[in-house]
């Protein structure tokens, strides 16, 4: 792990670590969305806050633009934000399961 780490934080993050027992590092990816609730308004969650990533897939800023315009244009043509970012979600998940298929061969 802190030979991953960024040069600019890495004195901070050897100090992190040095008084922690256990580092959990996972992947974000592989977290589902068969248990996160709905989309739902009044608050509606975007980017790694709905659907968080894996910094090494790069496409975390870009899954989040895009749900922001997707949540911008439902309310500004008097569609449902909710609606917009479930379709948002379907469409991370297929592309995800695109993406793993062609990984694997």
């Amino acid at each position: 792990m802190l030979a991953a780490t960024p040069a600019s934080v890495r004195e901070l993050t050897e100090k992190l670590v040095a008084g922690t027992d256990t580092v959990h590092v996972s992947n974000a990816r592989n977290v589902p969305f068969a248990q996160a609730a709905a989309p739902s308004s009044p608050v509606i969650l975007v980017g790694d806050a709905d659907h968080a990533i894996t910094p090494a897939a790069g496409v975390g800023a870009r899954e989040g633009i895009e749900d922001v315009v997707a949540v911008h244009r439902a309310i500004v043509t008097g569609g449902s934000p909710a609606a917009a970012m479930a379709a948002r979600r379907l469409a991370i998940s297929e592309e995800r399961a695109r993406v793993a298929r062609r990984m694997r061969g």
